[in-house]
């Protein structure tokens, strides 16, 4: 259920990528993949300390002005924060990442298209997000059977920019229930903690943070 990147894979733009065929692989047969060492660990650390502030000059503003930014609760103490496309983060190679749009078009076809960037943060103390799908709504409610049918029509992406643990709390999984229309959590036991490593990513993903740390995630 996840694939390393080899430093070849993520530094040559020309190479030939065996991991990103096996993460499509994985990603189509279980509905998320983690991919590891997409990028460099201290290219994260500075891009968290870079966030942190941002994130303290967004705390300093008003509710109004907040709620003007398009930050969301989506949770827990737990909110969906922008995250403004400047200095380290106006860069495509985070945005637009090489290997994880070569995923994305051998997932979703060549003309697939970045919709959206921003953060998701939990705050320290935060419970386990809700149960949910990042889709929303099933296409077509009359006849759901179909939808489980239909081709993959988006991706979510998440960068962790802290280290994932236990102790922080993990991206909860429940294997190939994309492909059951019968899916019913409460009843299925198959559910997987993943745990991607400080410069990997988590492909359609719900994370929580159940412990002590501001848990930030950039969110494409």
């Amino acid at each position: 259920m996840r694939v390393t990147l080899g430093d070849s894979e993520r530094e040559d733009k020309r190479a030939r990528s065996v991991s990103i065929i096996k993460a499509k692989n994985l990603l189509k047969k279980n509905g998320f993949v983690i991919i590891d060492n997409v990028f460099e660990e201290s290219y994260i650390d500075k891009l968290r300390d870079a966030y942190l502030l941002q994130l303290e000059e967004w705390r300093n503003r008003s509710m109004h002005e907040r709620q003007q930014e398009d930050s969301l609760e989506v949770g827990d103490k737990r909110e969906q924060v922008p995250v403004w496309i400047e200095g380290l983060f106006n860069d495509p190679d985070l945005y637009a990442n090489f290997a994880i749009e070569r995923l994305s078009q051998k997932v979703l076809g060549r003309d697939a298209v970045l919709g959206g960037f921003g953060s998701v943060v939990s705050f320290p103390g935060a419970e386990s997000q809700h149960v949910h799908r990042d889709v929303g709504k099933a296409l077509f409610k009359e006849s759901p059977e179909i939808n489980y049918e239909l081709p993959v029509c988006s991706l979510t992406v998440t960068i962790p920019l802290v280290e994932i643990n236990s102790d922080v709390g993990g991206t909860c999984f429940w294997p190939k229930s994309h492909l059951d229309p019968q899916f019913n959590w409460k009843v299925t036991n198959n559910k997987v903690s993943a745990y991607p490593k400080l410069g990997g990513c988590a492909i359609w993903t719900n994370l929580g943070n159940s412990r002590k740390i501001t848990y930030p995630l950039c969110l494409g």
